[in-house]
């Protein structure tokens, strides 16, 4: 027979581990969540920046031009002042330059012009070259560096009115033609087109 005298424990049961730890974990991704929200919006805001400030508000169809004349895309204007094809090398320091089998290079020196108030990065990989039939042609980034007056390498950090000469080189199958170079402020601009 029970004791009726026996102390009867009013206290609450504990609460299940389980259920503390589910609501820890809730907690946890909700601010894992805002810190990936905020980040993405940064993020965002990022990017638009680096587009208003290296996008041109350029339109239309790239402008065409003759070789030795004054041509601009953005903030930078490009003077074709010299240019050499048909070269099986290049003499330059400290060790020259030499084609690969069945190729040839074409050689431009070019003066631009940051013409604006705001600094630019002068970048060689969006700068290309077009033969009659429309192949497009990449430079040669070490050629092009070893090449150029003035020895400085890409991409140049270039502030509002100054300027620098620079040598862009391609190597083309023997042969080529090329025709146009296609030379841009940015790899986002329109660019302008260059008859060679």
């Amino acid at each position: 027979m029970a004791d009726s005298n026996a102390p009867t424990s009013t206290q609450p049961a504990p609460a299940s581990p389980g259920l503390t730890s589910h609501h820890a974990y809730k907690y946890v991704a909700i601010v894992a969540g805002l810190f990936a929200l905020l980040f993405g919006l940064i993020l965002c805001g990022f990017a638009g920046w680096i587009f208003q400030n290296y996008a041109t508000k350029d339109s239309g169809k790239p402008k065409h031009s003759v070789v030795n004349s004054r041509n601009r895309d953005g903030q930078f204007t490009f003077d074709v002042q010299r240019s050499e094809c048909a070269l099986q090398r290049l003499d330059t320091l400290p060790d020259p330059f030499v084609a690969h089998e069945g190729a040839e290079y074409c050689l431009y020196v070019i003066k631009v012009k940051n013409v604006g108030n705001q600094p630019r990065m002068l970048l060689l990989g969006p700068q290309k070259a077009k033969d009659g039939g429309g192949r497009e042609f990449t430079p040669d980034m070490s050629a092009s560096e070893a090449a150029s007056p003035t020895r400085n390498p890409f991409p140049n950090l270039m502030w509002g009115g100054e300027d620098t000469t620079v040598a862009i080189v391609f190597e083309v199958p023997i042969g080529t033609r090329l025709a146009k170079l296609k030379l841009h402020d940015s790899p986002w601009s329109k660019g302008v087109e260059v008859e060679v």
